[in-house]
């Protein structure tokens, strides 16, 4: 069946008026329903800049524990770092925090805040997770609007692979508990939310792919470095699936590092949006 979700190339979503009749929610333009247009709500907002520095910390009501599930009986085996600054290691890792004050709009320049990573000295090949607090949807309006932001930097030779579940347990990532279809993790590469994401040094957004793992080298240049090749990129989830969902949502960050220590890669201003 074709799209007809757009008219002219408008999202039905945004189209006020048909023939010089004002549309209001509810309303149907080609047999699609004009979605409801709702207060914009913020579900999640974290900087990690209210943190100490250091292995194991968290924000309130986020898990950084080691020995949640990630998968089947695969459970996770270091907890993410705090810091700020370049990390230990040279050759890895970013210079500082994602500009906090640039937003989802703005570019990925680098602050003068905190950021989660995970520290790859002698841990190759770990497997780390890092929960947000559980998230009540039940009220979110499915009007494509819902949707999970956060700015990763993954600069290093042997950087390994990042990914995002949803799971409505506390302790567990695996697909047996995902809220919807497709969104907790199968193993190291499959399950999980497909993430659009920055995957040039262009710092706007104009060129992006798609997938459930960020994986290799993504950054041309960090720890140290100003280059716009350093810079943070800003990757994005659609949770259109989970609006209206009437069971708290937990959200899992998964990184696992590479075979040697050039693989610290790094999360920052986290933020789920949408309208209620």
């Amino acid at each position: 069946m074709a799209d007809i979700s757009k008219v002219n190339g408008v999202n039905i979503a945004s189209i006020s008026k048909i023939i010089g009749r004002t549309l209001a929610n509810g309303d149907k333009v080609m047999g699609i329903v004009k979605p409801s247009a709702g207060t914009a709500t913020t579900y999640l907002d974290e900087d990690f800049n209210s943190l100490s520095e250091g292995y194991g910390v968290a924000p309130t009501n986020w898990d950084n524990s080691t020995g949640m599930v990630v998968f089947g009986t695969t459970t996770s085996t270091r907890s993410w770092d705090i810091e700020a600054g370049t990390t230990p290691s040279s050759t890895t890792g970013p210079t500082a925090d994602h500009d906090t004050s640039q937003g989802i709009s703005g570019d990925g320049r680098e602050g003068s805040g905190k950021y989660a990573y995970t520290e790859a000295t002698s841990q190759f090949n770990k497997r780390f997770l890092f929960r947000t607090p559980g998230i009540d949807f039940s009220n979110s309006l499915a009007n494509n609007t819902l949707k999970l932001y956060f700015w990763f930097h993954m600069y290093g030779s042997n950087m390994g692979k990042l990914g995002v579940a949803a799971s409505v347990r506390p302790n567990s990532a695996d697909d047996a508990y995902e809220p919807v279809s497709g969104v907790g993790f199968d193993d190291d590469d499959n399950g999980g939310l497909t993430l659009t994401f920055w995957d040039d040094a262009s710092d706007d957004g104009s060129s992006t792919s798609s997938g459930v793992r960020i994986s290799g080298q993504q950054q041309t240049a960090g720890h140290g470095s100003t280059a716009t090749g350093a810079h943070w990129r800003l990757a994005v989830a659609d949770l259109n699936a989970l609006a209206g969902y009437g069971s708290t949502v937990y959200f899992y960050f998964y990184g696992k590092t590479g075979s040697q220590f050039r693989s610290d890669m790094a999360i920052d201003d986290v933020l789920i949006v949408g309208e209620e």
